[in-house]
């Protein structure tokens, strides 16, 4: 997902550029990134049988589900905002990022206590693209382009943290033999 992050910043920042010819050459790179961290993701997170138990993927499905009919109607009925398909990257980056979460600590690589820091620092980059989402077309100019970079940026930081995180996570299964090892000694 960094990957995609960093293809659809650099199209925003040539897309809000005033005159420029439109190229969608960098978000359609960001897009067959995201499928391909999607792909990884699954092929990755079932080579082997979890170590802890995780949340269902039903159960992520089903609440992005309701998000995204609940963020309709707010959208609409509260704040008036026309729908456009930036209301699925809302929604979809964050689940995205639950999913890689919730691997990671199925697979071991985060305990229990990472992966509530990881859902909660989420949480607060998914409220941060919501509101701008929301103002977005209550705002001109330069607090426009804001309003569409910031989520991008906080995106490519929380993929940042999430990915350092994990490389320098042992997993949970070398701590249990080296600790098996120790307890030999």
């Amino acid at each position: 997902m960094f990957v995609a992050t960093v293809f659809y910043s650099i199209w925003w920042t040539v897309e809000s550029i005033p005159g420029n010819m439109s190229n969608d050459l960098f978000l359609k790179f960001s897009f067959l990134s995201s499928v391909l961290s999607v792909i990884m993701l699954f092929l990755g997170s079932h080579i082997k049988a979890p170590v802890q138990k995780g949340l269902s993927h039903a159960s992520i499905i089903f609440g992005a589900i309701g998000a995204f009919f609940v963020l309709l109607v707010v959208s609409q009925v509260i704040f008036y905002r026309p729908i456009t398909d930036d209301i699925f990257m809302v929604i979809f980056w964050p689940v995205l990022e639950l999913v890689a979460i919730n691997a990671l600590f199925e697979d071991g690589f985060f305990g229990f206590s990472q992966a509530k820091t990881s859902v909660i620092l989420l949480s607060i980059v998914a409220v941060i693209d919501l509101v701008c989402y929301l103002f977005y077309y209550q705002t001109e100019n330069f607090l426009r382009f804001l309003c569409g970079f910031v989520p991008i940026a906080v995106n490519e930081i929380f993929v940042t943290i999430l990915l350092i995180t994990q490389w320098l996570s042992e997993p949970i299964e070398i701590k249990l033999k080296k600790t098996e090892a120790d307890e030999k000694e």
